[in-house]
């Protein structure tokens, strides 16, 4: 019997007949000579039931031709003791069923496994008797609803195990016996029952603070780059190409291939822009036999009727005229809210969603990873280098479940392939979107495609904007600009650190009412504590701006507060501003001068390797010393990075490779402090 085994959300009524059917034939295979008794069977079926209970629970993309271990333990040691009210000496007889229900699987050639594979499924679950007994017997695994019907309730408290195990028990018993645990629950005192229920509500967890501040783009900046975005010229372009008048659909709803050649032609979408030649483009199009080929072009459309600018007819496709007037009237507008429906909707699934299963469900793993990744750059100058992100899309892609060697639980070379390329694709989509610029990155050929790799990217106004709110949705929180008037001296300096704004609009809108030595004071408390390189370089560059002074009384309590500074990682920082003002003489703080405030200074270019190596050249060419050799030592923690960074960056061979050295000596020195 052929039955549908894959299942995308919302396909419910797909899936509860899959389930009945292939219950209904596991009853009899389980009944065929030398399996199981007619009882057990009927026993192993109902246990079976509770796997597919789970599957619908879970939600998301249901394949039964796919089981893993990790299946098998959320399953046996999470929905099982949180959901299944029975008694936990079923544990060994759900084991069993489950492990025959693959093995049915297997033999019904339904599930997707090596003979190999099968045997170590169906191993785990014989293996899993008594932890998952032990683990149905912990209340602290125990579900919300569990938790209610176990609580203690008193003399009006049922025994629910022995109305469940009741076979002469109807449906409308069963409600009233529930009904009365339910009363007598909700008649315990408030923390009894808040104590009962409180574990398992879940809660959303604390965001996570972020060291930048979000600049909101001027109206001007966010409008230009809304409107130079390669995805609003398409949108804009399709939509005029369809006109008033509209074009043809088929009896489908897509548009007639002929048009649809016509207009990814026109309006030059990636689906003809990824190819390296333009001819090999036009061929690409003249083989197009419909328009569903056109995965780009099906996108633009779908953002067009989005944002309202389509009128869909049963045999045409028209533009409104009044979405037309308004982009005449404010194409900005128009095109910003193109860009908000982008960002929400993905940079793959969107396009390529509807294609092969793999590529779907990879599609969906890099979107969800997206807001995680800008959120590096969430701040204006912040670049990142596209690369660092790779290791944990391949860490991640381990989740779907294919791909992976049986053995050693690694990806495959040809899996892993496809998730760099899907990865790169993103950010070129995230690109063509006007979310971000690129820089540095390599383009080659491949099997006639344009494909990149490698380089650095930066949000731009219209990608703040609307990932901003994205990016706060899965759990980060920063500061805005216009959040500086009151806040506190770390968001200042986070905001001067990662370019967000410069240090005379810090001195402008951060905590403008206090006096400049007690603004000063700010900082120097925020350097008592825990800080890192480029917040120590900051901070001094934060407080040489605000302090702009000859007031003698003012002079004074800066240079106390400095001066309190000479017992911490920011001595360096602070013997030298003490000596600039003439506050102090080489006598009193020449001790405190070290190569440390170098290193913090370097450590402030880590991003930008060009830089970094031009910084240590030209202070090395100015100095008598050698710099590397009084590095490695040093107390600044990032110290190994920036020895690493001028190890990789510096032209200097020689110097190249005493700075590679000197991370191997430092390394030693550390472990043997």
């Amino acid at each position: 019997m052929v039955v549908q085994l894959r299942f995308e959300p919302g396909d419910d009524d797909a899936f509860l007949s899959t389930r009945d059917a292939l219950l209904d034939e596991f009853r009899g295979w389980v009944r065929e000579p030398g399996r199981l008794r007619a009882d057990d069977a009927v026993e192993y079926a109902a246990h079976c039931t509770l796997v597919f209970h789970w599957l619908y629970q879970r939600g998301g993309v249901i394949d039964l031709s796919r089981f893993t271990i990790e299946d098998l333990d959320e399953f046996f040691f999470g929905w099982l003791p949180a959901k299944y009210l029975g008694d936990p000496v079923d544990a060994p007889a759900i084991c069993n069923a489950v492990a025959s229900f693959i093995q049915f699987l297997s033999e019904t050639r339904r599930l997707a496994a090596s003979v190999g594979a099968v045997a170590k499924l169906m191993t785990h679950c014989d293996r899993s008797h008594d932890a998952v007994a032990a683990a149905m017997s912990d209340p602290s695994k125990f579900g919300l609803g569990k938790s209610v019907f176990s609580a203690p309730t008193g003399h009006a408290g049922i025994d629910l195990r022995s109305i469940l195990d009741d076979p002469d028990l109807n449906s409308d018993q069963l409600q009233a016996a529930l009904d009365e645990q339910m009363d007598a629950f909700n008649a315990l005192p408030f923390d009894e029952r808040k104590a009962a229920t409180d574990g398992y509500i879940e809660r959303k967890p604390e965001p996570i603070d972020i060291p930048v501040v979000h600049t909101v783009p001027t109206a001007t900046e966010l409008a230009e780059s809304a409107l130079t975005s390669e995805l609003w010229r398409c949108v804009h372009g399709f939509v005029r190409e369809l006109g008033t008048g509209g074009v043809a659909v088929t009896s489908a709803g897509y548009i007639k291939p002929a048009e649809a050649r016509r207009i990814a032609r026109v309006i030059g979408t990636p689906d003809v822009l990824r190819f390296v030649d333009s001819e090999q483009g036009d061929a690409f199009l003249a083989r197009i036999t419909s328009a569903a080929d056109l995965p780009w072009l099906e996108y633009i459309e779908a953002l067009a009727e989005e944002v309202g600018a389509l009128h869909r007819l049963k045999t045409k496709l028209k533009a409104r005229q009044g979405w037309l007037d308004a982009v005449d009237a404010d194409a900005a507008a128009a095109a910003i809210e193109v860009g908000r429906i982008a960002a929400s909707a993905g940079a793959l699934s969107p396009i390529f969603g509807n294609g092969a299963p793999l590529y779907a469900e990879i599609a969906e793993l890099l979107d969800g990873g997206i807001p995680h990744w800008l959120t590096f750059a969430i701040g204006v100058g912040s670049e990142v280098e596209i690369d660092q992100f790779i290791v944990p899309a391949l860490d991640n892609a381990g989740q779907i479940g294919r791909g992976v060697d049986a053995r050693t639980g690694d990806l495959e070379d040809w899996y892993a392939d496809i998730v760099i390329d899907e990865y790169f694709a993103a950010i070129e989509n995230l690109r063509v979107a006007g979310f971000i610029s690129i820089r540095d990155r390599r383009e080659f050929e491949d099997h006639n495609l344009r494909r990149f790799e490698g380089g650095w990217f930066s949000l731009t106004p219209l990608g703040r904007e609307v990932f901003a709110p994205i990016i706060r949705a899965v759990g980060y929180e920063f500061a805005e600009l216009a959040d500086l008037g009151g806040a506190p001296a770390l968001t200042a300096v986070n905001a001067l650190a990662t370019g967000s704004v410069d240090a005379e609009v810090v001195v402008e809108r951060w905590q403008p009412d206090l006096a400049p030595a007690d603004r000063v004071g700010l900082l120097a408390d925020l350097l008592m504590s825990d800080t890192i390189a480029a917040q120590r370089t900051f901070a001094f560059g934060l407080i040489r701006a605000i302090d702009s002074t000859d007031d003698p009384a003012t002079v004074a309590s800066i240079s106390a507060h400095i001066r309190a500074l000479l017992d911490t990682p920011s001595a360096g920082h602070a013997a030298t501003y003490l000596l600039d003002r003439g506050l102090a003489t080489s006598d009193e703080v020449g001790a405190f001068l070290s190569i440390d405030t170098f290193v913090d200074l370097l450590a402030t270019a880590l991003g930008d390797g060009e830089t970094l190596a031009a910084l240590f050249m030209n202070t090395q060419h100015q100095s008598d010393v050698d710099l590397i050799d009084d590095m490695w030592r040093c107390d600044v923690e990032e110290t190994s990075d920036v020895l690493e960074a001028i190890g990789r960056h510096v032209p200097d061979k020689a110097i190249a490779k005493a700075a590679r050295r000197a991370v191997f000596r430092r390394n030693s020195w550390l472990a043997n402090l």
